[in-house]
């Protein structure tokens, strides 16, 4: 694959994440909440459990995400963007 090829594919991924940015910043506070808790499902879904290895774990190693617990250990409606290339591909994926 020549930089010209790779250029062009970046430049497409960088237009799609500009258009799921740009109709989520018409959503409420609401429908955004909503939306990161359906990826969320979506991404717990995929998930099988394996020995020593948590859901969150698994978010940050295969998504780039850490996500926030309560005092409780719950997982909250935030995360931490942990690597942005594979946070990229979570939002293409789930959105």
């Amino acid at each position: 694959m020549n930089n010209d090829q790779t250029q062009n594919q970046k430049d497409i991924v960088n237009d799609m994440l500009d258009m799921i940015e740009s109709s989520q910043l018409h959503q409420t506070w609401r429908e955004r909440r909503e939306a990161r808790w359906s990826r969320m499902y979506r991404a717990r879904r995929e998930y099988t459990w394996r020995e020593g290895f948590t859901f969150t774990n698994w978010l940050e190693q295969k998504y780039g995400i850490q996500p926030i617990l309560d005092r409780d250990g719950n997982i909250t409606a935030d995360y931490n963007i942990v690597d942005e290339k594979k946070y990229s591909f979570y939002l293409l994926k789930f959105s």
